[in-house]
């Protein structure tokens, strides 16, 4: 009888230590591939209960066509941003859309093509006397040599980094509608900020009969797809490349950054 209880101990505890010691995908087997988001992150994701994820943005319709090409469903969980790549890292989920950095190489897959260009636009007042000349800003030293004022958002530190440092002056908006609502009121000359989500709040106060994209967008971050090493799906990523390129060349995906740039 000791024996019997000694074995069955022991055999408790590889059972145990065996499971402890398996990954999150293998001790939580997943049928659908998961897509980490950041939470109420409009125009990127927002809530949509019509929708089968429950969201709704840019990034869901980029995920709704890749996902058409592989053949398969898949699911959204949003987070704040920082427990969003964590449960990636961790492999609670299988999949991020954003910029890759040398930190995320470091657990995730990165997608051969990107899917969209963040740009930072120029944006001026379309009855600006300058007009012309701002239509021909390429960098932060043609802006510096136009002596112009820009306005940006308190949270746009790209701007901080690249146009105020390079010593243009700047006036700051709390947020995107503050910083759209000062240069229609000429609190500045120019207004530099993400193109997809200013465009958003400029057609959300109706100004597109006021303000105009006036220049050639900066260089962009560009946003791909990255998937988990510890996914199970990470198998799938050359199929998830060829979606990619087949939607970059039939113009989907340009399509899709059209629409959520454009305002006028």
């Amino acid at each position: 009888m000791h024996k019997f209880l000694v074995l069955a101990a022991l055999l408790g505890y590889l059972l145990v230590a065996n499971a402890q010691a398996q990954s999150p995908a293998e001790a939580n087997p997943r049928t659908v591939m998961t897509v980490a988001m950041m939470e109420n992150n409009p125009p990127f994701t927002t809530p949509n209960p019509k929708h089968p994820t429950g969201q709704g943005g840019l990034l869901i319709e980029i995920l709704d066509e890749i996902f058409k090409q592989l053949d398969m469903p898949y699911a959204v969980e949003v987070y704040p941003w920082a427990r969003a790549q964590a449960t990636v890292q961790a492999g609670r989920a299988d999949m991020l859309v954003t910029v890759p950095t040398d930190e995320r190489r470091n657990y995730a897959l990165v997608s051969e093509q990107s899917v969209f260009p963040m740009v930072m636009q120029v944006y001026a007042r379309k009855d600006h006397p300058r007009l012309a000349e701002i239509r021909r800003i390429k960098s932060a030293q043609d802006i510096v040599a136009l002596d112009l004022v820009a306005i940006s958002n308190l949270g746009n530190g790209w701007h901080k980094a690249n146009i105020e440092a390079a010593g243009v002056k700047t006036y700051y908006g709390t947020n995107d509608e503050s910083a759209a609502r000062m240069l229609a009121a000429r609190r500045g000359d120019i207004l530099v900020d993400s193109a997809v989500s200013m465009a958003l709040e400029i057609r959300r106060q109706g100004l597109e009969g006021v303000l105009t994209a006036a220049a050639a967008p900066f260089a962009p971050l560009r946003f791909h797809v990255l998937l988990g090493q510890k996914s199970p799906f990470v198998q799938r990523m050359p199929d998830i490349n060829r979606a990619i390129a087949t939607l970059q060349k039939n113009g989907t995906l340009e399509r899709l950054y059209q629409k959520y740039t454009r305002i006028d």
